[in-house]
Formats: structure tokens, sequence, C-alpha cells
């Protein structure tokens, strides 16, 4: 199967770190065909399908579903994943789980889950709240007539990209997964025996990258390996 990364029009860090041991954790996966970046693109990315595409509108899910809409052009089914997220072990089950736990807040994210939430409930479609943080499926027709219905790029909030799940798929029990969200010193307690890991920016410290080099250590083969001294990008 395909895999898609949509990314953001240009790297957040200036290294892409994330997207570069995403891919070499990607790489494990025996049912791995093509890879598409849609957004930015690494000088570094080889054996990969560039699709170039902005961020047009004022919330990320709006870009992000903008991006897969793209991939449905080029790939009839495929998996969606990010750069801040990786696969641990091989696996071909991606749910889509459901998050047990769910507490609103005044975020636009929290607005978005909400808005999602409230649009499906009034349509007759799924009101669970779906694990974001880690890959999912997606068949191209379906994702297309799903946008097609779906307000996603409107309102204050718009919706997230998970509304794909609400209107196709029924949520499935406790996913595998651990999403750190701020500096650990030891990372590596919080993902023994788990599938897919995930984090956000201030999560990913000195030691969180030095478990994923020391975890991946191996150049796949969508990448140019990076230079033997200095600093491992």
């Amino acid at each position: 199967m395909d895999v898609v990364y949509p990314l953001a029009d240009r790297s957040k860090h200036g290294d892409d770190f994330e997207l570069r041991y995403s891919l070499r954790s990607l790489a494990e996966q025996s049912w791995v065909d093509r890879v598409f970046l849609v957004g930015h693109c690494p000088v570094w990315a080889r054996n990969v399908e560039h699709i170039e595409c902005g961020d047009p509108y004022q919330n990320k899910d709006a870009n992000l579903i903008a991006k897969v809409l793209l991939a449905c052009e080029r790939s009839e089914r495929f998996v969606v994943n990010s750069d801040d997220q990786y696969i641990l072990t091989p696996t071909d089950d991606f749910g889509p789980w459901a998050d047990l736990l769910y507490a609103p807040s005044r975020s636009r994210w929290s607005g978005r889950v909400e808005a999602t939430r409230q649009w499906c409930c009034n349509h007759g479609y799924s009101d669970a709240v779906f694990q974001s943080h880690v890959p999912y499926v997606v068949d191209a027709e379906r994702y297309r007539a799903v946008m097609a219905e779906a307000p996603w790029s409107e309102g204050r909030y718009g919706l997230t990209t998970h509304v794909y799940l609400n209107m196709t798929a029924q949520p499935r029990g406790e996913c595998s997964a651990v999403r750190i969200k701020g500096p650990e010193r030891d990372p590596a307690r919080f993902i023994e025996g788990r599938t897919f890991l995930n984090h956000n920016d201030a999560g990913l410290n000195d030691a969180l990258r030095a478990f994923l080099i020391a975890r991946f250590p191996k150049p796949s083969k969508w990448e140019t390996p990076p230079p033997e001294t200095g600093r491992t990008r």
C-alpha cells in the first residue's frame, strides 16, 4: 500500500529530522509501496513522489485535507502518516481507534474536534473522537465523496481531518500508541510494548532524538544518508 505524508510547505525545524526518522520506521514495514510527500520536500529525499501544495487555509486541518485530496488523484488506497509519527513494530493494523479520554478546552484544535463531533452527530454519523496521532487508511473514492459533503474548511474552526473516519468507519478499542507531549529525560520508558509513537514540538528534545537515532540507525531508501560527522539530521 502507498503512504502519504501531508507536510507543511516549509520545514518546521529546518532539518526535517522527524520526517527522516519516520521514513526509517516505515522502512521496517513489508507492505509499503510508493511514498508521497505532499507539500514540503527536503533536499535529501529520494525515491519519493513529490506533490507541490501550499497552505492556503488558516487552520491546519483544512490544509491537511486539501493535501490528502491531491494524493487521491495519484493513489486509490493509501496510509496517511505524519512526520512526527513513527511505527515501532511491524503492523498492518491502522484502526481506526477512538480516544478513550477527551477533555474540552479553549484551543483551536479542541474547537475543530467539537465542531466535527457536532456536525457528524447532526447528520447521522459517528460522533466518536478518533485517535488522531496514528496513521490511518484512506480510500480515495470515499475520501473525495466525504469531503464533497463535509464543510471541512468552513466556520470558525473548520473540521478535523478525521471527519473521514467519522463518516465511514466505527471506532475500535484502545490503540497501542504513546504521545510524548513534553521534554522527557528517558522517553524509552514510555515506549516499551507500543506500536506507534508520536510527539509534539516540546517532546522532541535531545533525549528523544537520541532514542530515534538509536532505534532507527539504518538510512531508508527514501533518503540520502546524512554525513558521518557532526550532528545527525
